[in-house]
């Protein structure tokens, strides 16, 4: 099993569209995990980085999505920006899992 890590959702989608763009219908139980992952920054506590992260299981494969959004420093406008960037990045890619076929739930894939 090989995991291909993506930085930006435009080469994720990409790469989605590759896998199943040509199927007339994707494999059952296709299922693509989309998700909010927070790290805390070292020595910077309370400061965290937000990431969006997306895999999918493709044959014995996982794709996977990690798209750096910025920092949640706990300052309403700042962060609002941040969760906006997310939430764009969220929107592009359940906009292109939905004419694909691809179900879209919460959470990652880790094998």
């Amino acid at each position: 099993m090989a995991i291909i890590k993506f930085s930006y959702q435009d080469e994720f989608i990409e790469e989605l569209q590759k896998e199943f763009g040509y199927l007339p219908a994707p494999p059952p139980f296709t299922l693509l995990r989309l998700t909010n992952l927070f790290r805390p920054i070292p020595n910077l506590a309370p400061i965290r980085r937000l990431s969006v992260v997306a895999t999918i299981k493709v044959r014995d494969d996982i794709i996977r999505l990690e798209r750096d959004c910025g920092d949640i420093w706990g300052i309403g406008e700042q962060d609002k920006k941040t969760f906006e960037r997310a939430e764009q990045i969220h929107n592009e890619i359940e906009k292109v899992c939905e004419g694909l076929g691809i179900e879209v739930r919460a959470g990652v894939i880790e094998e």
